[in-house]
């Protein structure tokens, strides 16, 4: 009976340690919990840490859409992201694209934080590391709409905090390469391009790496200075992406994907050390892995480009005949002349140009498309070795491929026209004259012949109806140019668009200077030896002013009315409808009253 007494009592005690001990465990717990990271305040300013954050709630402002996470490392990553950018006055006004709330580890609303293309706006004064940013709106030097648009979808674009041990794998898309030896990127023999694609199609693109260290770049002038150390260095590779959107996949023992942008690589050796490479992405520095076949090959690549040579008329020839892969490339970077960016050429044709009255004629090459035309100019020595002497170009988009020769006294000009840019709303054409000797090339002249820009608040065109050239006493290029500019303006003459329409033309005259070798004007070219001409003449100012005075009242009425608009995107073009208008006009009483109560709508 007494042993059954002590055997109940022995039990009785140890049931009650063990509930002593599980109670002990979940006071444990609850004290850990509740000892969880508060966010602090000092002064009112909240200092933003990531261990007060327990989870973000990601709005998506133009998809309506929502998302959230609770992931303590991507949590620390908005955090950082935020802490490295620098905040300024916004210069402009950014469209609102993501809202992101930051909730503490009471699941209590600790911070709201909205983003647009390249601008952050705060709903309270909060401390970013040793940074305090007052409650409002900022701009930053970097586009983070990328970073948050990724961040939105539970990816994380160019980490800082990767976990390791991790590795990259290089994208498969369309890709150009330049190598770089000492500074410089010409290739001196065809055999150089073949090896240079050859290992990089068998041992970089598409592969897999082990990433040993990466650091992120937040600004322009860090990435710079990043650049100029590889640029310091021997020899380095850059792998250019057709597609600006491509991206490194990059996997770390992070619990969510990350990835890097990668539209321009730059690969280069570190040290001597064997199969360490740095690879800067376009917001990443990383220090990869390669094994010996890939040091072997990149060695490789360095030394076969080997001799000083330039390529010759009669090896371009060849290579055109043959159509071997990448041959243009080589051919540019041989010459170290522009890449050839556009649709190749599908046609070669040699001549013999007497282009300078005080040489012998030079041997052209002329290589075009139904696009883009390229004059390669060479000059042959007296021991038949060749000189080459520069490269003229012309056409783009729809300017044209046709060039001529034209001789006035001891002068000889190439002339032709070139697009100087287009797109949505713009059109930039040219023609350009140059003069050749054996220095090379010369732009003596380039004028528009036509230019039309068009914006939703107005727009204008340029047009030369005749370009005629006097050959006196002096040479003269004479252009008559018709100038039509239309304004945004709400009164009863605008057309079913909202449009004004006005008129007028000039005349303009480039003189031959024999002394500077170049044409001039009453226009002074920029430093590209480009003269642009001014879309206003006397009748465009006088039929403003014509307008403003008749039209004075329902301007003033109209701009009264803009604040009313409910869309912002037609309040603003409104406005700036009629601040274009009234650049226009003369100054005057009228139009500094209109002027200054446009500028306080666009504050």
């Amino acid at each position: 009976m007494k042993k059954i007494l002590l055997i109940l009592i022995i039990s009785l005690v140890f049931l009650v340690s063990c509930n002593d001990n599980t109670n002990s465990g979940k006071q444990q717990n609850t004290s850990a919990s509740s000892e969880k990271q508060q966010p602090q305040y000092k002064d009112g300013i909240l200092k933003l840490d990531p261990e007060a954050v327990s989870r973000m709630l990601i709005k998506n402002i133009y998809e309506k859409s929502e998302s959230e996470y609770t992931n303590p490392t991507m949590i620390s990553e908005l955090v950082s992201f935020l802490k490295k950018q620098s905040y300024s006055k916004p210069r402009e006004k950014w469209d609102e694209s993501y809202r992101v709330e930051l909730f503490d580890n009471s699941r209590k609303p600790v911070l709201e934080i909205t983003f647009g293309a390249r601008a952050v706006t705060f709903n309270k004064d909060v401390s970013l590391g040793k940074t305090v940013i007052k409650k409002g709106v900022y701009e930053v030097e970097m586009w983070v709409s990328d970073f948050m648009r990724e961040l939105s979808r539970g990816s994380v674009l160019d980490p800082e905090h990767m976990q390791y041990p991790a590795k990259l794998k290089i994208p498969d898309d369309s890709y150009s390469l330049e190598r770089y030896y000492k500074g410089s990127n010409k290739i001196d023999s065809y055999d150089t391009e073949v090896q240079l694609y050859r290992f990089i199609g068998s041992h970089f693109i598409n592969k897999g790496f082990e990433i040993v260290e990466s650091h992120k770049l937040y600004t322009d002038k860090e990435k710079e200075a990043e650049l100029l150390k590889i640029r310091g260095e021997s020899r380095y590779i850059t792998v250019n992406y057709s597609n600006s959107e491509t991206y490194l996949e990059l996997n770390s023992m992070n619990q969510y994907r990350e990835i890097a942008k990668g539209y321009c690589l730059v690969l280069s050796k570190v040290g001597k050390q064997p199969g360490i490479y740095k690879l800067i992405a376009d917001n990443m520095i990383l220090i990869i892995k390669a094994d010996t076949d890939f040091d072997n090959s990149f060695n490789a690549v360095f030394k076969v480009n080997s001799a000083e040579k330039e390529v010759t008329p009669d090896e371009i020839e060849k290579l055109f005949n043959e159509n071997k892969p990448n041959y243009l490339e080589y051919i540019t970077r041989n010459l170290g002349i522009d890449d050839w960016t556009t649709r190749l050429p599908d046609k070669l044709e040699r001549k013999q140009m007497k282009l300078d009255s005080n040489s012998s004629p030079y041997t052209v090459l002329s290589l075009s498309s139904p696009f883009n035309v390229r004059l390669l100019i060479f000059k042959q020595n007296r021991d038949t070795s060749w000189k080459f002497i520069d490269c003229i170009g012309f056409g783009g988009h729809v300017a044209g491929i046709d060039y001529s020769l034209k001789k006035y006294g001891d002068n000889t000009f190439i002339v032709g026209n070139e697009c100087r840019g287009y797109g949505t709303g713009t059109g930039l054409y040219y023609q350009t004259w140059y003069t050749v000797t054996d220095k090379g090339k010369k732009k003596v002249l380039s004028l528009p012949y036509d230019e039309y820009s068009e914006a939703p608040f107005g727009g204008f065109t340029t047009k030369a109806d005749d370009i005629s050239v006097k050959n006196s006493y002096k040479t003269k290029v004479a252009v008559s140019y018709q100038f039509t500019k239309w304004y945004v303006l709400d009164i009863d003459i605008a057309d079913e668009n909202g449009r004004v329409e006005v008129t007028g033309a000039e005349n303009v005259i480039f003189e031959w200077d024999e002394g500077k070798k170049l044409f001039t004007s009453r226009y002074t070219p920029d430093e590209n030896g480009v003269t642009s001409i001014p879309c206003w003449s006397d009748a465009i100012n006088k039929k403003c002013d014509y307008l403003l005075k008749k039209h004075y009242n329902r301007l003033l009425e109209s701009i009264k009315n803009i604040p009313l608009e409910k869309n912002e995107f037609t309040r603003e073009f409104k406005a700036y409808g009629i601040r274009e208008f009234l650049k226009d006009c003369s100054d005057c009483d009228k139009k500094a009253e209109l002027q200054k109560a446009v500028d306080d709508l666009l504050q």
